[in-house]
């Protein structure tokens, strides 16, 4: 079985480079690693390009508001696409074939790009199963829950999860109801499973897989970087922060 793990693009007015380390999708390689599949994770994201489209229409209430950016850091003047091209990333779906891709959805403001993502994969692969996780999928889902093209969704930390997907479709015990934190389709309506695991019980014991990165893609300071997990969960509560929603309010510390 041939399995991607993949970031999608972005378009925003800026993006910091430093940002862009696929963290979930090495915990998730790393979760299967010992499974009998072969596993590829495609950064789409981290790749060093960039180039200015067209502001797009929900700005349109603002546009009149909208000036030169006069600040030293300028960082509002032009809006980009970050990342591999659209184009290119369809090229490489019409040569590479899997048959589960998992993307990455971590920030509401970049749904449309995750669903632009599954969109052109199933163009050119109909017959993949396309499987979405992410923060983004625990807090706020409406958008995703509108795309044909998606088939599956998970909740909250996606290790335990996955795995189970992955080892339940290889041994051909495949049942949708007994998948943690699962979002499935039945009859072109969204379900949830009823399995429902509290992030607090969640075992945080899964060793990330960074083999799978080509980690010159990720510098701070101009060295090459990685990064870990060493605590998951937060008490803080922030109004505009998601982390508790995916990993609960009690931080629990990496052995």
């Amino acid at each position: 079985m041939n399995i991607l793990l993949c970031q999608p693009p972005i378009e925003d007015f800026y993006f910091t480079k430093e940002r862009t380390f696929p963290l979930g999708l090495t915990y998730l390689s790393g979760a299967i690693r010992n499974l009998p599949v072969k596993v590829k994770i495609e950064d789409f994201l981290s790749v060093k390009k960039r180039h200015t489209i067209s502001i797009p229409n929900n700005f349109d209430k603002v546009k009149k508001y909208y000036t030169y950016d006069r600040s030293e850091i300028k960082v509002f003047n032009q809006f980009y696409h970050f990342g591999e091209s659209w184009e290119n990333v369809k090229k490489y779906f019409e040569f590479n074939k899997f048959d589960i891709i998992g993307i990455s959805s971590l920030f509401y403001t970049y749904t449309e790009e995750t669903i632009l993502l599954a969109k052109i994969i199933k163009e050119v692969q109909p017959n993949t199963i396309i499987i979405v996780g992410g923060q983004n999928v625990t807090f706020s889902n409406r958008l995703l829950f509108k795309s044909p093209d998606i088939d599956f969704m998970t909740s909250g930390e996606g290790e335990n999860s996955f795995r189970k997907f992955v080892s339940d479709k290889l041994n051909h015990n495949f049942e949708k109801e007994q998948i943690p934190n699962l979002f499935y389709k039945n009859n072109n309506k969204w379900k949830r499973s009823k399995i429902q695991t509290n992030p607090i019980n969640t075992k945080f014991d899964f060793v990330p897989d960074n083999s799978l990165l080509d980690l010159k893609n990720y510098k701070i300071q101009g060295k090459n970087s990685i990064m870990l997990n060493t605590t998951r969960g937060c008490p803080q509560g922030c109004k505009f922060c998601s982390i508790e929603n995916v990993f609960g309010k009690n931080i629990r510390n990496k052995p």
